[in-house]
Parts: C-alpha cells; sequence; structure tokens
C-alpha cells in the first residue's frame, strides 16, 4: 500500500501569495496545495519525499526569505493511502457558494430547495472544491452573467481542475456546449467522473489554450497570471466577438499588468473586476472581446 507524507514549507506572511507562486514552481502542488496558518503543505508519495524535498529547498531559496517569512521545508506526518484519501474529506462539506450553486460532496446527503443548482463533486485530488477565492470569484462572475439573462450557446473552461466551473456553467445554461481542458491527467479523470456525476454533456480533455481551436461566447480561465499574459493571443482567438472572458488566480498586486496587457492586445475591453470579500488579496477580471 502507498504511504504519503505532507511536505510543509513554513511561510508567516503573504502566505496565499506564496502558495500562488510555488504552484508555478512544482508539478506536485497541482494535486492541491494546503494552506496552514503557519505555511504551505502538499502531499507526495513517502518513496519520492526525499527528493522532492530538495528540489522543494532550491526552489525556496530564490524566494524573497524575508517577505515570506520562509523557513526550511519539512515533513509533517505520513498517512496510508486508504487513511490520507479519508482524512481530507472532513475539511470538505456542503456548502452554497453563490444564490444558486450549492456545492454537495459525493459522500454528503443534501435536500435541494427550488432554483437550487447543485453540483455533487468528487475532487478527488484535482484542484476545484470551489472553496478557494479564485473558484468562488468566477462562480460569483457565472451567476451575475446568468441573472442579468445573458445567453451563452457555448463555452469552455482552461484549466478545468475538477469541472466544477464547467458544471455550473453547463447547469445554469442547460443548452449550451461546453468544452473543458487541463494539463494535469489527475484533473481529467475527476473532471470527466464529476460531469457524468452530474450528467453534464461537456468534452474534456487535456490540453494547453494554443489547442483550442474553436470560438466561444463564455471563456474561462482559472489559472496563474503569468500563465494568462504568455496566453494573451491565444484568448483572443478562442473568445467570440462580444464575447466574455473571466480570468482568475490573479494576486491583486499583479491585475495593473494583467489589465495592461490585455488591453494593449486590441482584443478586449475591460468590464471590471472583482476582489475576494475578505480580503484583496485575489482578483478576478472580466473582458468583453471587441466585435471583429
Amino acid at each position: 500500500m502507498t504511504t504519503w507524507c505532507e511536505v510543509v514549507v513554513p511561510c508567516t506572511e503573504h502566505i496565499e501569495e506564496f502558495g500562488a507562486l510555488l504552484i508555478g514552481r512544482m508539478p506536485e502542488t497541482s494535486e492541491g496545495l494546503i494552506e496552514h496558518t503557519d505555511g504551505v503543505g502538499f502531499w507526495v508519495e513517502l518513496n519520492t519525499s526525499e527528493e522532492v524535498l530538495a528540489r522543494l529547498s532550491a526552489i525556496v531559496g530564490e524566494f524573497d526569505q524575508a517577505r515570506y517569512g520562509l523557513g526550511k521545508a519539512e515533513i509533517r506526518g505520513s498517512l496510508d493511502e486508504s487513511d490520507w484519501r479519508e482524512a481530507w474529506k472532513k475539511y470538505f462539506k456542503v456548502e452554497r457558494l453563490t444564490s444558486q450553486v450549492v456545492v454537495v460532496p459525493s459522500w454528503e446527503q443534501y435536500v435541494e430547495v427550488e432554483g437550487d443548482l447543485v453540483i455533487h463533486l468528487d475532487p478527488g485530488q484535482a484542484f476545484g472544491t470551489g472553496a478557494h477565492a479564485t473558484t468562488r470569484l468566477l462562480l460569483a462572475a457565472l451567476q451575475k452573467l446568468h441573472d442579468d439573462e445573458v445567453s451563452i450557446a457555448n463555452f469552455a473552461d482552461i484549466g478545468c481542475g475538477s469541472a466544477i466551473l464547467s458544471i455550473a456553467a453547463k447547469k445554469m445554461w442547460p443548452e449550451s456546449q461546453g468544452m473543458a481542458i487541463d494539463i494535469d491527467p489527475v484533473a481529467i479523470t475527476a473532471a470527466v467522473e464529476n460531469a457524468k456525476r452530474n450528467q453534464c454533456d461537456i468534452v474534456i480533455g487535456e490540453g494547453i489554450p494554443a489547442d483550442v481551436t474553436e470560438t466561444y461566447q463564455l471563456v474561462l480561465a482559472n489559472i496563474q497570471a503569468p500563465v494568462h499574459l504568455k496566453n494573451i493571443d491565444h484568448f483572443k482567438r478562442m473568445t467570440a466577438a462580444n464575447g466574455h472572458l473571466f480570468l482568475s488566480g490573479i494576486l491583486g498586486h499583479q491585475v495593473a499588468a494583467v489589465v495592461a496587457a490585455f488591453e494593449k492586445s486590441g482584443g478586449f475591453a475591460v468590464v471590471g473586476t472583482e476582489s475576494d470579500m475578505d480580503k484583496d488579496e485575489w482578483v478576478s477580471i472580466h473582458l468583453r472581446a471587441n466585435e471583429d
């Protein structure tokens, strides 16, 4: 039986910011980054932990130690696979994320009320339970678009994770055609299973923005700011004229640069930005594609 252990980097300042930056450097974090009060952690197989620690220590050394209050990476506890899979479930409960969207873990029961859009979710190791501010911001954006009675014929979800955003979009616009991609095979597996669980017909596959050849009235991208900036031309190509592009995964201090770059591209106008209600650390951006 596989044994898993949690690798933790002590961090006392700007924890979410450091975590977001670390995700871009350590592939293992794509399976879930845990934010503790005193650092960030992720789980790896015990037999790979020494190699992971060595690589992580080198990467952490490149960061501003004082800004983030960083300490030496360490291992905190281990669990057999069956126990590990059960342990995180205690943190994932039924939760209403918008006026309509209610996320229900696959192992929980929920009695629907009129108007609910229930998403039955088992994220597995994939990012996207709806708990993180980046996901909540895009769910709120979808809810507003739906409440404003905007018609959506098709949509794309870039970096779909567990497919929570795709499923929400499909439930809000049942007649729409949906497509979702991610670079992580673990996420793809979880996304396909979640789409089936919710009886949502969504085309899901492994891919990057450059692979997208169709145009969409709605494009969702919950990925990091540097990735947004590298893919501006692809976002221009895939977002239909007058279509909506929602970006998340952006830290507050990155917003101005992202907005300026997308406006400079000549393909988009900024509709607005929204920040996490609790703190302005995470921000989503709503852009509207220009007419041809």
